[in-house]
């Protein structure tokens, strides 16, 4: 009995993995008729829209050292861009000329070439950077250093770091104001600090949750979302900007990873690492109206600059597009399908 069960349970990997495969190869014939969600390969990360809204680049992918570019016309790749080892970032000047990734193991920041699309600049920051942010005038670019305590400014003009600011024990994510005036850092040991972007001083440590990973600002500046990563349920807290205050504490998904918040203010959508969900989340109200169901181990996300569609990066080797309007997938791959199962099964066995 033990091993006809053993023989059963190996038939039974071996008919997953089958699955799998004809998955992959039927991806093809499947993206010919829908082409919204896009298939990368293990581990895209970070994700960011271009200031016009043509293209989105991705972190990570098939190589672990590779930034892809895609075009939202297409959702498909249109080029693939050789970075720092484990790029865990990116962020978009404002003239839409150049794009910044922070290689999480490389200790390094990738300038890219957006007309290019190649690397024109490699600046050594501190150790292990996680998250980059670029001021709203496009001259600076603040990266948090997970393994140093500290975040990096690089002068965008010279690309060479200006100074180094102790910001908390293992930084992991910064944002900056919409004038500019502040950068707020996520520390993952609970707190967030606020930078002052004249002095580059930290003026105010403010306690988030269990784990601060994400954060994101409102447009009008006057609210800070934080995913806190850590706990038995996730949360996300918010911060007025006014008073520097956790002002409400709201229940999430699973791991929550990162945050972003539509350009008019009305929605932050959360992804939730632990499983496969987007909760979204009412900023007027601070609840969730609602979980979108995306891939598996969603981590970045990011809205295209007129608010209708939303890219979400998925752990497991695929960008899923968001219809903002109706908070639907756009469509889904048949990998994506074949890899749901597989994970599903090999957990169960």
């Amino acid at each position: 009995m033990k091993h006809e069960t053993k023989f059963l349970r190996v038939g039974c990997i071996l008919l997953a993995i089958f699955l799998f495969c004809v998955g992959a190869l039927l991806t093809p014939l499947v993206r010919a008729q829908n082409t919204t969600t896009v298939t990368l390969g293990s581990n895209p990360w970070g994700v960011a829209v271009t200031p016009n809204g043509a293209y989105v680049y991705v972190t990570g992918g098939a190589h672990g050292d590779t930034v892809s570019k895609i075009s939202t016309a297409t959702n498909k790749v249109k080029a693939t861009i050789t970075v720092g080892s484990s790029p865990s970032s990116v962020a978009i000047t404002p003239n839409g000329e150049y794009a910044y990734v922070s290689n999480f193991v490389s200790g390094t920041v990738s300038v890219i070439n957006t007309a290019m699309n190649k690397v024109t600049d490699t600046i050594t920051v501190g150790n292990q950077p996680s998250a980059v942010a670029i001021t709203p005038n496009g001259e600076y670019a603040y990266v948090a250093n997970y393994g140093a305590i500290t975040v990096s400014v690089i002068n965008t003009a010279t690309n060479t770091v200006m100074t180094t600011i102790n910001a908390g024990d293992q930084p992991s994510g910064v944002a900056i104001t919409p004038n500019g005036e502040y950068a707020y850092v996520s520390n993952y040991y609970g707190v967030v600090a606020v930078i002052n972007t004249s002095t580059n001083m930290v003026i105010a440590n403010i306690t988030a949750g269990n784990g601060p990973e994400s954060v994101a600002i409102t447009p009008n500046g006057e609210y800070v979302y934080v995913t806190n990563s850590n706990g038995a349920s996730g949360t996300v807290s918010v911060i007025s900007t006014a008073t520097n205050t956790v002002t409400a504490t709201i229940t999430v998904g699973f791991a929550p990873s990162d945050v972003a918040i539509a350009p008019n203010g009305t929605y932050a959508y959360v992804t939730n690492g632990g499983g496969t969900t987007v909760s979204v989340i009412n900023t007027e109200s601070n609840t969730v109206t609602e979980n979108i169901t995306v891939g598996y181990g969603p981590s970045g996300t990011a809205f295209t600059p007129n608010g209708k569609y939303a890219y979400v990066t998925n752990y497991y080797g695929t960008v899923s597009e968001i219809n903002t309007a109706t908070n639907k997938v756009v469509a889904a791959s048949q990998l994506q399908t074949s890899q749901k199962f597989l994970y599903n099964f090999l957990l169960l066995t």
